[in-house]
């Protein structure tokens, strides 16, 4: 995933050429397995693809979601949304509002499989717009300002850009920007680096970085027909062939993947629009969006997580002192004797299957006494003796529950039905 070496070691040509797997990561693994397995213990031979391409395509592998669970998701959080059933249509309003400066949440096909947003899971902007780095680095990554982007470009206009005659539909390679499309700048002799880093580079300055490069992503309309047509229409209101394209996420969380992935990030950022399929979000039409109240409760969270350090510690601390080996001979040597019987509940005491969901009234109270659950816990175990080995680790494992109680960190909803399945 270095991808400066990547592109110096291209341009020394000692190789024909390279190609570089697009999770090659511990994800990538995967794929090493299933091939060593598909040749060495299968013997099969390897299959290449006439027009020379990598049978990867774009390595859009992941999960995608139709237009009906999308609706019904935005249904159910009341979310304000309209629906464009042509695609064209819809990718002309886009090229407008990024020509407008508006940062858009791209959400379209299948994820992508990597650690790369290569279209199907983006953050878009106009590359042109040289403040447009900082605005999407600091109201919506939540990182530091200076940190460079990635350009998206149409691959048969890369070379209208870039430096290289290379395809690179991974993001793998760093490309200089050709000279005509720079800009000189003034390197200042001062230790402040921001200074000298806002300054614009080149005619694309929010993906060029200080040397004159860029982390390039060629597109090509077979790989990803939706991102391709979308840059081809932004080229045909602009002129310009190139997209800002960075993940889906904030700092610190992982690409979005599902709708609700993408809306909890789209609303909790000051991204300006969300594109799910053909479904288009405006900020300013939500009624949710409260960015203090957001704020607030991302710093609690915070104190969650020291809270969560603190629990992990005692959680280990009553497992390492309870679960001795002579309590785990005793426990193996119960269930070895009756592995026939479920442990869950001795269902046969029950007369009906609403007997089942009748809470005991020590545990439906709201500040519940640890020492009167743990008999109502225990009561219905086939096995009652298993039950009273480790009552006085479940007392510990109550006790710590109602100490660090963690019910009030989640704002989702469950329905009875759900609760009642769980």
């Amino acid at each position: 995933l270095n991808c400066v070496a990547n592109g110096n070691l291209y341009r020394e040509k000692i190789f024909k050429d390279i190609w570089i797997q697009p999770a090659a990561g511990d994800a990538g693994s995967s794929l090493g397995c299933a091939l060593d397995t598909y040749y060495t213990y299968f013997k099969k031979d390897r299959k290449l693809r006439e027009d020379g391409k990598p049978l990867q395509l774009g390595s859009y592998w992941g999960p995608e979601w139709n237009k009906e669970e999308i609706k019904a998701f935005l249904d159910t959080e009341n979310a304000k949304y309209k629906y464009i059933s042509d695609t064209k249509e819809r990718n002309s309003l886009i090229a407008n509002f990024l020509n407008n400066g508006k940062v858009i949440g791209f959400f379209s096909g299948r994820t992508e499989f990597g650690p790369r947003a290569l279209g199907a899971r983006s953050i878009i902007g106009d590359p042109r717009i040289a403040e447009m780095q900082t605005k999407i680095n600091l109201k919506i990554k939540y990182r530091e300002s200076f940190r460079p982007f990635a350009p998206a470009v149409l691959e048969d206009q890369a070379s209208q850009y870039f430096e290289t005659s290379k395809k690179n539909p991974y993001m793998m390679f760093v490309e200089p920007v050709i000279k005509n499309r720079r800009q000189t700048f003034i390197r200042e002799n001062t230790e402040d680096m921001l200074k000298i880093i806002k300054q614009p580079r080149s005619d694309i300055p929010a993906v060029t970085h200080i040397d004159y490069s860029a982390r390039v992503q060629t597109v090509e309309r077979s790989d990803h027909k939706e991102f391709y047509e979308l840059i081809k229409e932004f080229q045909k209101l602009t002129g310009c062939s190139v997209l800002i394209n960075t993940s889906f996420n904030v700092r610190g969380e992982p690409i979005v993947n599902s709708p609700m992935d993408a809306y909890q990030c789209f609303m909790n950022t000051e991204m300006d629009i969300l594109v799910l399929e053909n479904c288009l979000l405006l900020k300013k039409d939500q009624t949710k969006f409260d960015k203090k109240k957001w704020l607030s409760n991302n710093h609690n969270k915070k104190r969650h997580v020291i809270k969560r350090d603190f629990f992990n510690k005692e959680l280990k601390k009553i497992y390492n002192k309870n679960f001795t080996k002579k309590l785990n001979d005793t426990l193996k040597n119960i269930l070895e004797k009756e592995n026939d019987f479920s442990y869950w509940v001795d269902s046969i005491n029950y007369n009906s299957i609403d007997e089942i969901f009748n809470i005991p009234k020590e545990l439906d109270i709201e500040d519940a006494d640890p020492q009167k659950m743990v008999e109502p816990l225990i009561k219905n175990w086939h096995n009652h003796s298993l039950g009273k080995i480790l009552e006085p680790t479940i007392l510990k494992l109550l006790h710590l529950g109602k100490k660090y109680p963690f019910k009030k960190d989640s704002e989702e909803k469950v329905s009875d039905k759900i609760y009642e399945m769980f």
